[in-house]
C-alpha cells in the first residue's frame, strides 16, 4: 500500500509530515485531504484562517515527489 505524506504549504512556509499515511490510491488519498483541509478551516479560528488564507496540502508519495495539491478551501 503506498504512503503519502500531506505537507502543508500556507504563506509562511512548508511544514513537511515526516510520517505520512498509507491509501489504497492516489485518489483515496486526495480525498482525505479535502476532507482534512475542510475540517482544519472549520477547527480554526477566523484570524488564523484569515492568516492562511492559500494554504493548501501538497501531497507526496514515497520517493517525496509531489503528485498533488489540494487547496484547503476545497
Amino acid at each position: 500500500m503506498p504512503r503519502y505524506f500531506f505537507h502543508v504549504r500556507s504563506q509562511t512556509g512548508l511544514e513537511v509530515d515526516p510520517t505520512g499515511v498509507e491509501f489504497d490510491s492516489l485518489d483515496d488519498a486526495i480525498a482525505d485531504a479535502r476532507k482534512a483541509g475542510a475540517e482544519m478551516l472549520l477547527d480554526q479560528a477566523v484570524e488564523e484562517v484569515r492568516a492562511r488564507p492559500q494554504a493548501s496540502f501538497e501531497i507526496a508519495d514515497a520517493s517525496g515527489e509531489v503528485v498533488a495539491k489540494v487547496p484547503f478551501s476545497g
